[in-house]
């Protein structure tokens, strides 16, 4: 079973993909009985959606902008 710091040390390695299988395991039971390390993990995947999406935008190039 996983302790709240060593979820919140996995939650990034689960989003990036790169977590073990067994410590996914883990992680996915500590979430379904810990309220506060759900909420956490939805966030940082809501921001990670928000940080991928901006791949697709072009970057704005002011030509006016003093270097």
């Amino acid at each position: 079973m996983l302790d709240c710091r060593r979820a919140h040390d996995s939650l990034s390695a689960s989003i990036d993909g790169t977590l073990p299988w067994w410590k996914r395991i883990l992680l996915r039971v500590h979430l379904r009985i810990c309220p506060g390390c759900a909420r956490t993990d939805q966030s940082l995947r809501k921001c990670h959606g928000v940080v991928a999406s901006l791949r697709d935008v072009p970057p704005i190039i002011d030509d006016d902008a003093e270097p």
